[in-house]
């Protein structure tokens, strides 16, 4: 049976990093699609943002309009929804259980949306392998969980079923990030991550996107990495869900992706050589809306990241350019609520808020 406490913690908390002799380990050819390197680009030195105490939970969240949903993995229900505007809590939902139509234990990623004006979240149950969608808005109308859908998905060989992210495309599609790591397996091999594609309907796997290559590489960074950590990587997808956002955390890399055709570019900040007596935890999360990407930057050693890191966001286009970067205080979370972006920090439990208007106020894609 899988691990459930794989993913019980945020993926900052599993990231896995033991000491070696270390050495600079190139990674320029770990990707089966063009890299492209950007050196510096310009900084929004006018925004600041305060960071304010919150009695909420140090996991994941999403929002929409007042309401706040929060990832709760050690309760016996997933997550919890708070009024914004007062901090009262309005009820607990998706409770865990083993029957067919309940959840046992989810990713720590879950992917926020509004259809048809009502809020739902997807996520993904891997126990068992199924893809949840929950109807937020008609919960707190019922006072009780409302699932609009439940889908069933069935990987091969189902014990490499180590999915770390995952999008509901289309009433056709599902996409899952499968990390293809054997919990049980001795030793290291040369898999790498794979991009799999679902018929969510007869639930199985129709084709994949091999995006990563293995290679020497990989020897050379297990001294420094799990292969887990080495890969690790937070994804967001575009509203209209025509592509998908990854952003590496032991790498400095942003990969946009087409999540039907697996085509993709990356954008690599600085250098592809990765220093394994000094491993750096970049980018710890990353947003979308239509327009632009917030990738959360961090640049730290990994000792450092969780506590009081001097965070930066990144703002890209959906071509991968650089836009601008803002300093974003201690923040090691995002979530993002029409023009405003809520920033967390996990281990403090303390929030503030940036006006998106005032970082990019034009309606050009070539702002700065």
């Amino acid at each position: 049976m899988m691990s459930t406490k794989l993913f019980s913690l945020p993926v900052c908390c599993i990231l896995l990093i033991t000491a070696g002799c270390g050495h600079k380990v190139d990674v320029s050819t770990a990707f089966s699609f063009p890299v492209e390197t950007v050196k510096s680009f310009a900084e929004r030195t006018s925004i600041s943002s305060t960071m304010s105490e919150w009695a909420a939970t140090q996991y994941e969240h999403a929002a929409c309009d007042s309401l706040i949903v929060s990832f709760e993995p050690r309760e016996s229900f997933l997550f919890s929804l708070t009024d914004l505007r007062t901090g009262d809590l309005i009820g607990t939902y998706c409770h865990k259980g083993r029957s067919d139509q309940e959840p046992l234990d989810i990713l720590p990623h879950f992917v926020p949306y509004v259809e048809e004006g009502e809020f739902k979240i997807d996520f993904l149950s891997y126990p068992r392998a199924k893809v949840f969608s929950w109807n937020v808005t008609r919960s707190c109308r019922e006072n009780t969980t409302e699932y609009d859908a439940i889908i069933t998905l069935y990987p091969e060989p189902s014990e490499e079923f180590t999915p770390r992210s995952f999008f509901i495309l289309d009433e056709n599609v599902v996409l899952v990030l499968n990390s293809r790591q054997n919990l049980y397996a001795e030793g290291e091999s040369d898999t790498v991550p794979v991009w799999e594609v679902y018929d969510s309907v007869s639930g199985e796997l129709i084709r994949t996107f091999e995006l990563f290559k293995p290679g020497e590489y990989l020897k050379e960074a297990s001294e420094a990495f799990s292969r887990q950590s080495f890969f690790s990587s937070k994804e967001s997808i575009k509203p209209d869900h025509t592509l998908v956002v990854s952003a590496m955390q032991s790498i400095p890399q942003i990969n946009i992706i087409d999540p039907y055709s697996g085509d993709a570019h990356g954008i690599l900040f600085g250098s592809s050589q990765i220093d394994t007596n000094k491993p750096k935890a970049y980018f710890y999360d990353v947003k979308c809306d239509d327009r632009f990407i917030y990738a959360l930057y961090l640049g730290e050693k990994w000792e450092k990241a969780d506590d009081n890191p001097q965070s930066w966001v990144y703002v890209l286009d959906w071509n991968g350019k650089p836009l601008t970067k803002f300093r974003a205080g201690n923040a090691t979370g995002l979530f993002l609520d029409k023009s405003t972006l809520y920033l967390t920090n996990y281990m403090h439990s303390t929030l503030s808020s940036v006006d998106l208007r005032t970082i990019l106020p034009s309606e050009s894609t070539g702002r700065q």
